[in-house]
């Protein structure tokens, strides 16, 4: 029996793996301030409207309206949906189905429902921000 793949699904429960340090956000054009957990980074302006699903090497919720991709270079993305997204949380489970070759912001994530192992909602992904670690020098 012959089957074909029109994308792969990526399912991924992790625990937020970034440090807050400041409660300051970096405002941007695309969607305003970070949530504090993103207290670390800085917004580029650098946009994208998709990245290349063989370069995501990990999915980070942070709460029901933003969610960081690391690429494998070390690269991070942030994703801020267009609104709330019920049941979106940092260490939540997420599923999306990457239609090949690439993750764009017109694609469809599923949230999972722990207790039913079922989906809780769906939401749309946004445009994704290149985030770079905040400069900590102090201008000297």
């Amino acid at each position: 029996m012959k089957q074909t793949l029109r994308g792969a699904v990526f399912v991924f429960s992790i625990g937020m793996a970034m440090s807050a340090t400041a409660s300051d956000a970096t405002a941007s054009e695309v969607g305003g301030p970070l949530p504090p957990k993103l207290a670390d980074y800085e917004l580029t302006g650098e946009t994208e409207t998709c990245l290349p699903q063989h370069r995501i090497k990990q999915t980070i919720p942070i709460d029901n309206r933003h969610i960081v991709f690391r690429l494998n270079n070390g690269e991070r993305y942030v994703s801020r949906l267009g609104g709330t997204c019920s049941g979106l949380r940092s260490g939540g489970a997420i599923t999306y189905t990457v239609g090949p070759p690439k993750l764009c912001n017109t694609d469809i994530i599923r949230v999972l429902d722990p207790a039913s192992n079922g989906v809780r909602s769906t939401c749309g992904l946004g445009v994704f921000e290149k985030l770079q670690t905040r400069s900590t020098d102090g201008g000297a």
